[in-house]
């Protein structure tokens, strides 16, 4: 029992070992995956920077060391994925906001409007009473 827990704790190290010193390595990759996806540098090193949190968070789950960079890549991708599907559903959600937002009147816009009105009337009522009538 014992004998497992030390292989155990040693497979562990040697995992986090090569881990640190394959991180500039699997972040080229990451990155790769996020930028195809996002097209944007600033999301695609969000993206990393957060794939290589989580993979080393997580690395005592990892099944098979050698294959460490293409786990950090497939976290890095689907991140990006997330990221792009809240993009997209937010996008949508301000392309319907705007409207509501930049329609609303503020008091000075509504005095514009009602003066404009005042003076539109005023020269319509000016007008000899034949022409009121279209």
């Amino acid at each position: 029992m014992k004998l497992e827990l030390s292989e155990q704790r040693s497979a562990a190290s040697d995992v986090q070992h090569n881990f640190e010193e394959g991180i500039s390595r699997w972040s080229r990759l990451a990155y790769r995956a996020a930028y195809c996806t996002l097209r944007s540098t600033a999301d695609a090193e969000e993206v990393t920077q957060e794939a290589i949190l989580r993979a080393y968070e997580r690395l005592w789950q990892i099944r098979e060391p050698e294959r460490v960079g293409s786990w950090v890549q497939r976290i890095a991708w689907r991140l990006a994925q997330n990221k792009l599907r809240a993009n997209r559903t937010r996008m949508r959600k301000e392309a319907l906001q705007p409207r509501e937002r930049f329609n609303r009147d503020t008091p000075v816009d509504h005095m514009i409007r009602t003066e404009r009105a005042e003076r539109l009337w005023k020269a319509i009522n000016a007008l000899p009473r034949e022409l009121h009538d279209v």
